[in-house]
């Protein structure tokens, strides 16, 4: 039996095949399909955030949430502001500054209308002479509030006056008719007016009294 001789000479001698690696952030593998998921995650949320924020941007426009103030805006005028003198209560409100001294005492007028054309927002001092069983009104018509909705100061002198004595302070409408005929009825000496009856008060009144 003949026995077959190798031959050294005709072995090959080549390496076995070795496997690829596939490198990480290659687009092959189970890694690349990770990296797609998290990429297509990250858009999605992405864009799911823009809706919301449009979405509530819509909602604060629709029910009235405040927007950026105006740049050089002039504040709006109360509202009342608009309103005619004499047509509503509370259209001129006095208020005393302070307590009177020997001197002076001062009221503080805050007007919220408009005067019609021709008519008069007016001080008038109403002061109470002789007895309870026989009184005596007098009217002194000061200066004029004229000047529209606004604050006003009423200066009161009192170093002339009696301690003691009285007066009240009160702001009186009258169109243009009305105020020449009372202006006209000015004593010289005394100052004192006659006004209608009743007369036209549209404040409250601040009782002054000078003190002792």
């Amino acid at each position: 039996m003949t026995r077959r001789r190798s031959h050294p000479h005709l072995r090959t001698n080549r390496p076995s095949p070795r496997r690829r690696r596939t490198p990480a952030g290659s687009g092959d593998g189970p890694g690349a399909g990770w990296a797609a998921k998290a990429t297509g995650l990250c858009t999605f949320l992405a864009l799911a955030a823009a809706v919301v924020a449009q979405y509530l941007g819509l909602w604060k426009d629709l029910f009235g949430h405040p927007g950026p103030p105006p740049s050089a805006s002039a504040p709006s005028a109360p509202a009342r502001s608009t309103a005619v003198c004499g047509h509503a209560d509370g259209d001129v409100v006095l208020e005393p500054v302070g307590k009177p001294s020997r001197s002076a005492a001062h009221v503080v007028a805050t007007v919220s209308c408009v005067l019609a054309p021709g008519d008069h927002l007016s001080w008038v001092v109403r002061k109470v002479t002789g007895t309870a069983a026989d009184p005596h009104v007098h009217w002194t018509l000061r200066w004029d509030l004229d000047e529209g909705p606004g604050r006003y100061t009423y200066d009161a002198v009192l170093r002339t006056t009696d301690p003691g004595s009285k007066r009240e302070v009160s702001v009186v409408l009258m169109d243009g008719g009305t105020y020449r005929n009372v202006k006209q009825t000015r004593d010289p000496q005394t100052n004192y007016v006659a006004m209608p009856s009743p007369a036209p008060v549209v404040s409250n009144s601040v009782l002054i009294t000078t003190p002792r």
